[in-house]
């Protein structure tokens, strides 16, 4: 009886907690929002991004979480205390967990973070072990979705950075959106397949990458070379409009891809060649290059034969691999 009486009087103790630091959230909010300071200032949304739409907070007032009464102008310290309140308030809520973390542990050129004391940090990186708990889906840079990790250190290794890094971008307050050349967004039950893309100056002034195979037919594109080079087998360091590596074709370009491009071979260029038994038609084996038929086998006029000069070399038949 005495262990029910004190389980009640623990809730009510944390349920008035919680009132307490909403209350003191708003009158924060209320205080600071037609004040005119003429100091460092930064922009807080009062239903943060992380939560508007999962009503969490009251939206009522609202259009969007961009509309101008979701936002007011607080001090570096003033931003911090409204970030660890929200979180107090609303303590299994691992978005509002995870910004948390990043006003006590962050910072950058341009931001004045407010340096918080070790009890506060403390409680961030509690704070954040909660946020990281939920699966993390990265997106490419033009929004769609690319891959899932279960855990933040998954994603992290991934992308060969800190497992704070990839917090923070899950976070679109933070403004660190684009982390080693994807975006990031935590989830609860499904990842959307598709968020708002990632532009800037430099993506909309450089050539995309398009892809081809052997026979100079499409296959995808890639927004950047970074991103050609992470996702495929091109060479970043080229400089030429058309590049051949590992047996695909690769087009620098502006424009928007063709179906097929016209592809003139040269003699340097190593195509894979079928053997082929003349009575049967199968093919014996494929080889790398007519080149390496010579040195393994001693047989000569391979490409002739592939070229259509000669009917056959060494008692058999031999075609390029890539023509059906």
């Amino acid at each position: 009886m005495f262990k029910v009486v004190r389980l009640i009087f623990n809730f009510v103790l944390d349920i008035k907690s919680i009132m307490n630091y909403l209350k003191i959230y708003n009158h924060l909010i209320e205080t600071r929002r037609n004040l005119n300071r003429d100091c460092y200032l930064e922009i807080h949304h009062i239903v943060p991004k992380g939560v508007y739409g999962k009503g969490i907070m009251d939206e009522s007032s609202l259009t969007d979480v961009e509309d101008e009464n979701n936002k007011v102008l607080l001090t570096g310290r003033e931003h911090f205390v409204a970030h660890r309140l929200l979180h107090r308030v609303f303590p299994n809520v691992k978005n509002l967990a995870a910004g948390f973390f990043a006003m006590a542990n962050l910072s950058n050129k341009k931001h004045k973070r407010f340096t918080p004391n070790s009890r506060a940090i403390e409680e961030s990186r509690i704070a954040s072990a909660l946020s990281q708990s939920l699966p993390v889906a990265t997106y490419r840079l033009s929004g769609e979705l690319f891959k899932v990790f279960k855990t933040t250190e998954e994603a992290a290794k991934f992308a060969g950075t800190h497992k704070a890094t990839i917090s923070a971008s899950c976070n679109i307050e933070n403004g660190v959106n684009n982390v080693a050349g994807y975006l990031w967004r935590r989830y609860e039950k499904k990842p959307l397949k598709k968020v708002e893309p990632f532009i800037s100056e430099n993506i909309l002034n450089s050539k995309k990458v398009h892809k081809y195979n052997y026979k100079g037919e499409y296959i995808c594109s890639y927004s950047s070379k970074r991103e050609a080079e992470r996702e495929s087998e091109f060479n970043r360091g080229t400089t030429k409009k058309l590049s051949l590596s590992k047996g695909f074709w690769f087009v620098l370009s502006k424009k928007n891809p063709i179906k097929k491009i016209d592809i003139k071979y040269t003699a340097t260029q190593k195509r894979k060649v079928d053997q082929i038994d003349k009575k049967t038609g199968e093919i014996i084996k494929t080889w790398k290059s007519g080149r390496e038929v010579r040195r393994v086998l001693g047989i000569y006029g391979v490409s002739s034969v592939c070229n259509g000069k000669r009917k056959s070399a060494g008692g058999y038949l031999w075609k390029y691999s890539d023509i059906n």
